[in-house]
């Protein structure tokens, strides 16, 4: 990767607060020219919850490093890189620590890249836009990036609520929902949502969607019911702590996102399949699903490569 950084804390951050800043928790947020500020402040409102860091991240494309002949030339993209980075510092909270990087590359490969040397905990994206990043993000090599990235990828309409702390409008804890179909990959987004539903302070609910059109031929009513009732007994059992489950009749993007307008939950959590495999049945069709309608963060978490994946759901109705 042909790379170029320049890390920024503030002015006025002491030595003593830079090295608290390098063992706090990073969130990656990827800008480009057309990304909304309002995803720099949900995902402000974000790290400030959880406790963590941000970094400011711009991908430049590889024919501007072609184009860039001379310093003076180079300079100049990286200086309009960081000017677009420097808006989106204004709509950030300022009890978090923040710094930035511009780097050349493909999109895809480069953030994989980045989110690895920062050790992130989570990659942020806007849903919305018409740059380079937009269109990756939204055309086929969202997928790519859903499966490959080394952390979580949390998707974020601009107009999305901020998951940070405080109240539901109910009154009580806030809600966080997690799709759950008895995979590992669905699991995987449990434990995950279980996190960070532990340090927001916020309540989660696990939902599982029947859906006629996803249930094995000849299986009654009856057992289709006590096959769902074990899927969430058996993500609740994974999670431990403080949990509720669902059982909706509804396809999957539905019943996630029903749920989650209901309870004013403050996110989705969802499984995809990791590595580069493509075979059996994948929820990233259901996050792109809830990416045109979600008034709340997707979080989308890849399955460790490797793991039992689809057939898991299979095992579920033989042992109804």
């Amino acid at each position: 990767m042909a790379a170029v950084e320049i890390t920024a804390l503030g002015p006025e951050t002491s030595s003593e607060a830079a090295k608290g800043a390098a063992m706090a928790p990073v969130i990656v947020i990827a800008i480009d020219e057309d990304t909304d500020p309002g995803v720099a402040r949900v995902a402000g409102q974000l790290a400030a919850g959880l406790g963590s860091r941000v970094v400011l991240v711009h991908v430049a494309a590889r024919e501007q490093v072609a184009s860039a002949r001379g310093r003076l030339a180079l300079e100049r993209t990286l200086r309009r890189g960081h000017e677009t980075m420097y808006g989106f510092r204004r709509e950030l909270p300022d009890d978090v620590d923040v710094g930035q990087r511009v780097e050349f590359g493909p999109t895809v490969e480069t953030l994989c890249e980045i989110l690895r040397e920062e050790q992130a905990e989570l990659l942020v994206v806007g849903s919305r836009g018409r740059g380079r990043l937009a269109s990756t993000l939204l055309g086929s090599v969202s997928r790519s990036l859903a499966r490959r990235a080394p952390c979580p990828v949390t998707i974020i309409n601009p107009h999305a609520a901020a998951p940070g702390r405080g109240r539901s409008g109910n009154g009580g804890p806030p809600r966080l929902v997690s799709g759950v179909d008895g995979s590992e990959r669905s699991l995987a987004a449990a434990r995950l949502a279980s996190s960070l539903a532990s340090r927001l302070g916020y309540r989660l609910i696990l939902v599982h969607a029947r859906h006629p059109a996803a249930t094995i031929p000849a299986v009654t009513a009856a057992e289709a019911e006590r096959a769902a009732t074990i899927v969430v007994e058996r993500a609740l059992a994974a999670v431990g702590g403080d949990a509720e489950g669902r059982i909706e009749s509804a396809p999957p993007a539905s019943a996630l996102q029903s749920v989650a307008d209901r309870e004013g939950a403050r996110a989705i959590v969802v499984g995809v399949r990791g590595g580069h495999a493509l075979r059996g049945p994948d929820l990233l069709s259901v996050s792109t699903q809830l990416l045109g309608r979600a008034r709340c963060p997707v979080i989308v978490v890849a399955e460790p490569t490797g793991s039992a994946g689809g057939e898991a759901y299979g095992e579920v109705h033989r042992a109804a």
